[in-house]
């Protein structure tokens, strides 16, 4: 320096080390390694001044050559927190170098006030009390570190507070898991994942292509989104998406699954599934109900489809009588005979059959483990010979028309898809059936009003006949009149029961049902008076039952078809018993009898073999219709079991009561 300069204790510096002011010169061979090492270099004095420095630090300190050699200190370039120690090592250096460590950390501030973390060196030059210091700026090393260090706290929090479960595995084991994935798996606390082989928490069916899905995360490849079923730590299993990314973990390969659970989706998948299923099934039942030519056609489809669609075991249709008191089982698809036959025609009022048909809700009974049925219930369960029996109510505009009856053999329950595809058959089928059974009335009521019109016009053609084979007769030969005018009162008797027949099948359809209680013993009392001539033994009963004015017409025709077919010797015998809930009544004669393969027909006047192979009347089916107004049944048995010829008992129940109406 020109005229030398002032050192930090205001000695002049001069001629350093026998080089000028320069400790080292472009000629000097350490001048490279001073100047192109690409680290900071400077010479400190015993007093701290900077005797020399190279030009990377004076770049670093926004300083030229001439602001710093032989002019500063270093405690001028050194932070006021860094002071203390780094001149008290350099005066120790001085007393002993080999105590003190030579390298550290220094914090430097530039001319601007920027600070800079610098690694320097420091060691006394051999023959001198001056200080070589070398040093890296560590700035940009330490800012990278920081940021590291910020960016690796990011991750971990945004790891931490990731709503997704994750999870990472090295080596097949589980390595870390973030507190989404410890709530996944039920776990307390993360330790108890952590250690744990990761393919113990996945499902057997589900493993293998796990691993596979594993080792490629390994190998470095990223996965597809894999649906797994994982195992938690109760047991449950859960369905969930998974996504897996190739990542390391304290230096060793890892993968980073990234878990969403699919539970609630995989529910609403399968509920859309079953949705639709119940939707399809609907629709065909209906497109193929719609298609039927008659009621009973209808019936056999929809009952045959819902059992086959639906996978159930046997099934029944009954539809409501117009009596509003009964239901007839029209259809059946695998139901013991008995049931059949016993069940045929069912009181809506008795329990459980209330609850379908007058209350319109559908009744499941079913053989829960620890939830068995009621008595009733069960007695029906063995009945139809299931596990497992619904009704549900075919129901239109709020109107219970009939119900449909499906048991189970094969499990001891419903599951809840099946309980809403029934119930919406039920609810869509029954305006189908309800026209099926409009239809199905007003064809029955032609075949009724062509039966009657039929069975008028022979009683009108028989009677007219004799009366004028007898007139010829007459006024041929000739004829006492006494014995002509018993013929015309024969067939004149013949027309007024005829007329008598058909205003009483008028009035059954015409008055109202004012059920109410009738003594049994009364009505009887008065039919059998209705024929003084007639040997009629009838036992005194002291009986009620459930009826109308009407009943009375139930003996009266019972009676007189047994004097039509058994003549004015035949011996009548009127048996009443009560048994349960119901009073059974035989109305039994010594008449010619009934073919078994006839006993069936009698009843009704719309069979058309009934009527050509039969002279009955209206009578027998005047009683069916009444007591089916009263809710019984009726049937025809041998007097005599096993033999019909000597004698038909007609037998029918009738809702018991007691004198007070209970």
């Amino acid at each position: 320096m020109p005229g030398g300069a002032m050192a930090g204790g205001g000695e002049r510096i001069e001629n350093v080390a026998g080089v000028g002011t320069r400790f080292f010169t472009p000629e000097d061979p350490y001048w490279n390694i001073f100047e192109t090492t690409g680290n900071i270099a400077f010479v400190l004095d015993k007093n701290a001044t900077i005797l020399y420095a190279n030009s990377t630090f004076a770049q670093l300190m926004e300083c030229s050559l001439d602001e710093i050699e032989g002019v500063s200190t270093l405690a001028e370039f050194i932070h006021p927190g860094d002071r203390t120690f780094v001149m008290h090592n350099h005066d120790l250096r001085r007393k002993d170098p080999d105590v003190l460590p030579r390298t550290y950390e220094v914090r430097f501030i530039d001319k601007k006030g920027d600070t800079h973390n610098i690694l320097i060196n420091s060691t006394l030059i051999p023959g001198t009390k001056r200080s070589l210091v070398t040093g890296r700026d560590l700035t940009l090393h330490r800012e990278l570190e920081e940021s590291l260090i910020r960016s690796e706290a990011q991750y971990r929090h945004f790891v931490e507070y990731l709503p997704d479960p994750l999870l990472i595995h090295a080596n097949w084991v589980v390595a870390y898991v973030n507190p989404a994935a410890v709530v996944l798996f039920g776990a307390s606390h993360p330790e108890e994942l952590i250690g744990r082989p990761v393919l113990d928490y996945i499902t057997s069916e589900c493993r293998e292509i796990a691993r596979e899905r594993i080792r490629e995360g390994y190998e470095g490849g990223k996965g597809p989104v894999t649906e797994l079923q994982v195992i938690c730590c109760d047991g449950k299993i859960i369905d969930c998406e998974i996504t897996s990314v190739p990542s390391e973990f304290d230096g060793v390969p890892a993968t980073q699954a990234i878990i969403r659970d699919i539970s609630l989706r995989k529910k609403a998948e399968a509920q859309i599934r079953t949705w639709n299923n119940q939707i399809t099934v609907i629709n065909k039942i209906i497109q193929l109900a719609n298609s039927s030519l008659n009621l009973d056609e209808m019936l056999e489809i929809i009952l045959e489809n819902t059992v086959l669609l639906l996978d159930f075991d046997a099934g029944g249709v009954y539809l409501k009588n117009r009596n509003g008191k009964t239901a007839d089982l029209i259809v059946m698809k695998g139901l013991p005979e008995m049931f059949c036959s016993e069940e045929k025609s069912v009181n809506i009022r008795d329990w459980p059959y209330n609850l379908v048909f007058l209350a319109g809700q559908s009744r499941y009974i079913e053989n829960c483990p620890g939830y068995p049925p009621g008595l009733i219930e069960s007695r029906m369960l063995e009945d139809v010979d299931a596990y497992a029996l619904a009704g549900i109510p075919l129901i239109t505009d709020s109107v219970v028309v009939g119900a449909l009856y499906i048991a189970r053999r094969s499990s001891d329950h419903f599951t809840e898809d099946e309980k809403a595809t029934l119930e919406s058959i039920g609810k869509e089928i029954g305006g189908t059936i309800l026209r099926g059974m409009l239809q199905d009335s007003l064809e029955r009521a032609y075949e009724e009003t062509s039966s009657y019109l039929d069975i008028i016009e022979k009683s009108i053609r028989r009677s007219n006949d004799a009366l004028l084979a007898y007139v010829r007769a007459a006024h041929d030969v000739g004829c006492p009149t006494d014995s002509l005018a018993e013929i015309i009162a024969q067939s004149l008797r013949q027309s007024s029961e005829l007329i008598n027949n058909i205003a009483t099948i008028r009035r059954i359809n015409e008055l109202p049902d004012k059920i109410r209680v009738i003594s049994l013993d009364d009505r009887i009392r008065e039919a059998v008076a209705a024929f003084p001539d007639v040997r009629i033994d009838a036992e005194k009963t002291g009986l009620f039952v459930y009826a109308d004015e009407l009943l009375f017409e139930l003996f009266f025709n019972l009676i007189t078809n047994s004097i039509q077919f058994g003549g004015p010797a035949v011996e009548i015998c009127i048996r009443t018993e009560q048994r349960d809930s119901v009073v059974c009544v035989s109305v039994e004669d010594t008449g010619p009898g009934i073919l078994d393969a006839d006993k069936h027909r009698i009843f009704t006047c719309f069979d058309p073999v009934a009527r050509k192979s039969s002279k009955r009347g209206l009578g027998l089916h005047i009683s069916q219709m009444l007591v089916s107004r009263y809710g019984g049944k009726i049937w025809a048995e041998d007097r005599i079991s096993g033999d019909p010829s000597r004698g038909v008992a007609i037998r029918f129940t009738l809702p018991a009561a007691t004198e007070e109406g209970e």
